[in-house]
């Protein structure tokens, strides 16, 4: 791993090989073509109310998307941006760990972007302890890409909550498919049932990949792209 370096223009840390310096930290997915076919199959996981995926549509015209979002006020408004976007699919389901149906926890006020299944000690996943339960519908997405006939996801993108390692861990099929991971990271302790980035780094490193990139706060949040190793190595070894 390369040493974390600070930029100078933001408060923001970095580490891996690719980056640039960043004043926020959101879909950090600039990446990600150079490992994927021009019409890769996408699954974003925690689309919210659609920005990045508006993103992924213009960047992946000839490819197929499924934006999963399960908090029902930012699903409308995903499907309102994504319409006439016929390669791409807004799907108003949780994936997780397990089939059936859950609680989300909805952060009060405006910041309902930091929505989570989980919750411990009476705090949601982002630290708030003022939240409003929302039952959801809950996938597998090993089970959901059966259903829909997928065979592979080229490129998984997650916004979880802190349960992005438990989602790759009970969908290993679609895993050993995938040939770039994006995904939230979580770095204090605001909440301890969410799964740290170094234990989220030590699992992708065995199922295969190499960490591209991380930017990160320092004892917060961050976002990290993994690469399948082959690939990595093909180009930087």
């Amino acid at each position: 791993m390369e040493p974390s370096v600070e930029s100078d223009r933001s408060r923001f840390k970095f580490e891996g090989l690719l980056g640039a310096p960043l004043t926020q930290i959101n879909n950090l997915n600039q990446q990600a073509p150079s490992f994927l076919p021009y019409n890769p199959t996408i699954v974003e996981v925690g689309a919210y109310d659609g920005t990045g995926t508006v993103s992924l549509a213009h960047a992946y015209r000839y490819g197929r998307i499924f934006a999963f979002e399960p908090n029902p006020r930012a699903f409308d408004v995903l499907a309102q941006r994504l319409e006439g976007q016929a390669h791409v699919t807004a799907v108003p389901v949780a994936i997780g760990p397990s089939n059936g149906t859950a609680t989300l926890h909805i952060p009060s006020g405006t910041d309902d972007v930091s929505a989570s299944l989980l919750q411990h000690g009476g705090r949601a996943a982002n630290g708030s302890s003022d939240t409003r339960p929302v039952r959801v519908p809950v996938v597998v997405l090993d089970d959901w890409c059966g259903q829909q006939g997928l065979t592979r996801v080229h490129f998984l993108r997650l916004d979880a909550g802190g349960i992005e390692m438990r989602i790759l861990q009970s969908s290993p099929r679609i895993l050993s498919t995938a040939l770039v991971v994006v995904s939230k990271t979580y770095l204090g302790r605001s909440n301890a049932a969410v799964i740290s980035f170094p234990l989220l780094k030590q699992y992708l490193e065995r199922e295969g990949f190499e960490l591209l990139s991380h930017w990160y706060e320092e004892g917060a949040q961050g976002e990290a792209t993994f690469v399948r190793r082959i690939l990595y190595d093909s180009i930087f070894r």
